[in-house]
């Protein structure tokens, strides 16, 4: 009765689905994910260019449902296969929440 869901490199990244123009980020430094700066790495980077002052421990999540069905659609674009996940960038959390809205 339980399923996993991933996403990779990290949850950032599913919230960086979120946003209409992630499709156009580079799929090598996303699956990489390292450091950008000294404080941020690719993907934390690159989701504060669009939640300005974006903190892992403190951000408005109305602000992200609202943006859902673009996740779940952005998501198509790259790996949703939980066997290939590990080594792919990608997620299936959009999967799981098509079929809870059934």
């Amino acid at each position: 009765g339980f399923r996993f869901c991933v996403t990779n490199p990290c949850f950032e990244f599913w919230l960086l689905l979120h946003f209409s123009d992630v499709t156009q980020l580079d799929k090598e430094k996303l699956l990489l994910n390292q450091s950008v700066t000294s404080k941020y790495v690719y993907t934390e980077y690159e989701l504060r260019k669009h939640i300005k002052g974006f903190k892992k421990s403190k951000y408005d999540a109305s602000a992200f449902v609202r943006n859902i069905d673009t996740a779940i659609k952005n998501e198509k674009n790259f790996c949703e296969d939980l066997k290939t996940l590990k080594n792919c960038v990608g997620s299936n959390i959009g999967i799981l929440i098509n079929e809870m809205r059934k």
